[in-house]
């Protein structure tokens, strides 16, 4: 089937790079990341620098909350002058209620306008996960006579691939209400960095280590386990800020790895109140 004649909207908790998003048939719904009363549309009204140097100065800590479902309802109408088919691929639903806003818009935009068709997918990801999901629905898409045949390979892809996310500091986890602050000051007190797994769309404490580089490499060398020197896959790198470090480490595993094709992508804002400035994803796919 031609992909080239459908709609892709995704909201902003999924990344994805810019290549991707500068797309004619591509459209992100902003997830809302908020100081105080004052709300920002992440990557739209607030950028990864304006974010850290707002923490910096701000009396409020950071929240994020969902689009409401007139975001959704404006975006589906953008892309319906493109084509008629829309699929709208959401953070998983284990995590927030995005979701439920984009499924209000979709239900109502289709009564509206009965000659479109919306399709809601929950990526059960978050972050890097969300264009690796998008990159697997359109290669299933294209090689598939009818829509029928894309759902079982793409949900079997989506039960069963994990991310690994290595966090610097666990002050905000704590700020952001993720994490009882005994458990914080007990990891800081010995220097533990946590690894979390998101794993069936749910993030869940993984490991840890001792030091920061320390849980990075944990954090890849979980991501590679049973993957072979000669083995062709694909992998993504996500950081924040740390672009010369993810060159560096993106520099490592090609030489490691010399048939993996892999690539960095930067962590937005909406995951970095949660994350942190350091925090560092890392996936393998085939």
């Amino acid at each position: 089937m031609d992909t080239s004649n459908i709609g892709i909207l995704i909201d902003s908790a999924l990344d994805l790079d810019k290549n991707f998003r500068s797309r004619k048939n591509v459209r992100v719904v902003p997830v809302y990341v908020n100081f105080g009363e004052k709300s920002y549309k992440d990557r739209v009204d607030i950028s990864i620098g304006k974010f850290f140097e707002m923490i910096e100065t701000s009396k409020e800590w950071p929240t994020t909350s969902q689009p409401p479902p007139s975001d959704f309802y404006e975006a589906y109408a953008e892309l319906a002058k493109e084509t008629k088919t829309i699929y709208s691929f959401h953070i998983s639903s284990k995590l927030s209620g995005t979701i439920q806003s984009a499924q209000i818009a979709s239900k109502q935009f289709m009564e509206d306008n009965p000659d479109v068709k919306i399709k809601i997918i929950d990526t059960k990801s978050l972050s890097i996960g969300g264009q690796v999901v998008i990159e697997k629905f359109l290669q299933f898409y294209s090689q598939s006579k009818s829509e029928e045949e894309v759902w079982e390979p793409l949900q079997k892809f989506i039960d069963t691939f994990k991310v690994y996310i290595a966090l610097y500091t666990l002050e905000y986890l704590v700020k952001g209400g993720r994490l009882k602050k005994s458990r914080s000051f007990i990891a800081n007190l010995f220097n533990y960095k946590p690894l979390l797994i998101l794993d069936d769309g749910e993030l869940k404490p993984y490991k840890k280590a001792r030091g920061y580089d320390k849980i990075v490499k944990l954090g890849v060398e979980e991501a590679f386990s049973g993957r072979k020197k000669d083995d062709k896959f694909k992998f993504v790198i996500a950081v924040v800020q740390d672009h010369q470090f993810a060159k560096q480490l993106l520099h490592e595993l090609n030489e490691q790895y010399p048939n993996a094709t892999g690539s960095i992508m930067t962590i937005g804002p909406a995951l970095s109140v949660h994350a942190g400035p350091r925090a560092v994803c890392t996936m393998t796919y085939d």
